[in-house]
This record gives structure tokens, C-alpha cells and sequence, in this order.
């Protein structure tokens, strides 16, 4: 017989207690999901003749209700050392949203920086949060075919992250085509 902790394992559609993460840990394990690895503290974007470096170290997280603000650190001739902020509504205390997240078509920031990069920006932010949130589920067990719950909702209080592990529905467990 095997030691440790057993998988839960969930029926379609079933969901698991809430995962919690703290602002500072969400803002650890995004800066992990925006490297391209474990050691890469910053990198560069390269288009054309145009470059940004993204320092991964140096991204900060901070959360309100209803809300996650991702402030990604990064650098170019134009400007220097720099910040974009890209905000995402998501549900809070009172508001359930599942897993939408809404974003305004432009990122705050330098003009020279957001004209340019915005929406590499908007879309690394998201990325990063997708990858915590699905990181997130997959710690709370299986799917009765054994593959990793996904995030079915996420909520804010201003606070804490909250995500809701779910197992699959019957068209997400096999394949569309």
C-alpha cells in the first residue's frame, strides 16, 4: 500500500473547498509563471528593431475587491526602467463570475512603452494568471479520469485569491475534433 496523501477524486462538474492565496504568494507564483525559467530573473522582447526587457523579479501583484492589479517591471531605450500596470476584474465577495476576466483594451503605463507592447503586455498578465489559477487547482485533486482540476471560478476580496477547483465537464474530457 502506497503512503501519503491520496488524489480527491471529483465527478464531472464537482468542485473541491476553495484554494487560497495570499497577495504575496499569488505575487510569488506570478513572477514564477512570467519567467521562461527558474532562474530567469528578466528577459527581452524582441519585434523588428524594437526591444523590452520584462523584469519577472521585479513584477508586483496587489489585489482589491473584486480586482487584480499585475504591475510588470520592464525597460527600453525610450524610457528606461519603467512600470505598466494591467488590471483585471474578476469576481469578489458578492459578484460570481466564474473564470472571466475583464481588462481594458489598453494597459496603463508610458505611451511609448503601452503603443507598442500593450498587448504583449495585457496578454503575459493574463497568461501568468491562468497559469497560477490552473496551478492552483491542480493542487486539490483529480477528475475521475485521472487528469488535474481546473479553476471553475475565481473571486477576490481584497484580500486573498480565491480559486474553485473543479473537475472537467463532459466536453472538456475528451477530444473536440
Amino acid at each position: 500500500m502506497l503512503d501519503g496523501p491520496r488524489a480527491r477524486v471529483l465527478d464531472v462538474g464537482e468542485t473541491t473547498p476553495r484554494v487560497s492565496l495570499t497577495a504575496d504568494r499569488l505575487q510569488e507564483l506570478v513572477r514564477a509563471a512570467l519567467a521562461l525559467s527558474d532562474d530567469a530573473k528578466s528577459y527581452v522582447w524582441v519585434d523588428g528593431d524594437s526591444e523590452l526587457a520584462l523584469h519577472t523579479a521585479n513584477a508586483r501583484v496587489a489585489l482589491v475587491p473584486g480586482a487584480i492589479l499585475v504591475g510588470l517591471a520592464v525597460e527600453c531605450n525610450q524610457t528606461g526602467p519603467v512600470e505598466v500596470t494591467v488590471p483585471f476584474a474578476i469576481g469578489g465577495k458578492d459578484t460570481t463570475t466564474g473564470m472571466v476576466m475583464s481588462a481594458p483594451s489598453r494597459a496603463d503605463g508610458p505611451p511609448t512603452v503601452v503603443d507598442r507592447w500593450g498587448s504583449v503586455l495585457l496578454a503575459a498578465a493574463y497568461r501568468a494568471l491562468l497559469d497560477v489559477a490552473t496551478a492552483a487547482a491542480a493542487t486539490a485533486g483529480v477528475d475521475r479520469d485521472g487528469r488535474a482540476l481546473i479553476p471553475g471560478a475565481m473571486s477576490t476580496d481584497g484580500s486573498t485569491l480565491t480559486i474553485v477547483p473543479q473537475a472537467r465537464h463532459a466536453i472538456d474530457r475528451g477530444r473536440l475534433l
